[in-house]
C-alpha cells in the first residue's frame, strides 16, 4: 500500500511540473478595441467599452486597465464629453509584475451640423460656444489671442489683436451657400471699446492664396459700446 501511494505521490509532481513548465512567463500585454475611432457630436462614448488587455500568457488583465487624456479633453465616469469637436488622445495602461503596456487612441468627434432650416451651426448660442470653435475659421496666434464665451445669451469674444489682419479670427465652416443667390448677413454687436472688425466670407484653403473670397471687397463694421444692428447684403 506505501508503495502505490509513493507512485501517485510521484505522478502528481510529475503532472504539475510539466503544466508549470507548459504555462508562458508573462513578457506581453495587448490591447483590443483602442482603435482610432470617429463620433458623432453629442453620441455617447465611454471610452472603457470594448477594450481588453490580454497577456501572452493568456491571462486577462481587462480589469486592470487605467487610462490618461490630455486637459482638453473632458471625461467623466469613463465617458467622453462629446460637445467639444474635434481629436481627443486618450492613453491606455497596463502593468503587472514590472511589465508595462501602453496603447494611444485618436478619438475623433465629428463637427456639429446645423439643424433643419437653418444655415448656422447654434445659431442663438444656446449650446454654449458649440459650432464657433474647434473649426478651421478659429484662428489665433501672431500675437493674437482669443477666447470665446457665452454670457447673457450673448457670444463674447475677449480678443487681443495681432499683427496679422485675420488674427484672431472666429466663425462657421460649411455653409450652404448658393452661387448666383443673394445674401443679407446680420448681427448685432457691442464693444468695450470702439473697434473696426473685418467681416469675410469665403472658402478657405489649404496654401495660398489660403481663401476664395465670396464678395470682391472687405466689409468693415464699427462696432461701439451700445448695441447695434450691422447687416450688408451680397451675391455670391
Amino acid at each position: 500500500m506505501k508503495k502505490k501511494f509513493m507512485i501517485i505521490m510521484i505522478m502528481v509532481v510529475a503532472s504539475l511540473a510539466l503544466f508549470a513548465c507548459g504555462k508562458e512567463p508573462l513578457t506581453a500585454i495587448t490591447f483590443s478595441g483602442a482603435d482610432d475611432v470617429t463620433v458623432d457630436f453629442e453620441a455617447s462614448f465611454n471610452v472603457l467599452d470594448g477594450v481588453t488587455a490580454t497577456g501572452n500568457n493568456g491571462v486577462d488583465y481587462t480589469d486592470m486597465i487605467t487610462y490618461t487624456h490630455v486637459a482638453t479633453t473632458i471625461i467623466t465616469d469613463d465617458v467622453l464629453d462629446t460637445t467639444v469637436a474635434g481629436e481627443h488622445m486618450i492613453k491606455y495602461e497596463v502593468e503587472v509584475d514590472g511589465i508595462l503596456s501602453q496603447k494611444f487612441r485618436k478619438v475623433t468627434v465629428k463637427q456639429p451640423e446645423a439643424v433643419a432650416g437653418e444655415m448656422f451651426v447654434n445659431p442663438d448660442f444656446s449650446q454654449g460656444t458649440v459650432g464657433w470653435t474647434n473649426n478651421d475659421a478659429y484662428l489665433i496666434g501672431e500675437g493674437g489671442e482669443l477666447t470665446l464665451t457665452v454670457e447673457e445669451d450673448a457670444l463674447k469674444a475677449e480678443v487681443v489683436a495681432g499683427w496679422a489682419a485675420v488674427r484672431p479670427r472666429f466663425g462657421q465652416l460649411n455653409i450652404p451657400f448658393e452661387q448666383g443667390k443673394t445674401y443679407k448677413v446680420s448681427y448685432d454687436a457691442k464693444s468695450s471699446v470702439e473697434k473696426t472688425i473685418e467681416v469675410q466670407l469665403g472658402e478657405l484653403l489649404s496654401a495660398a492664396p489660403w481663401i476664395v473670397d465670396f464678395i470682391p471687397y472687405i466689409v468693415k463694421h464699427t462696432i461701439t459700446t451700445e448695441w447695434t444692428t450691422q447687416s450688408f447684403v451680397f451675391t455670391m
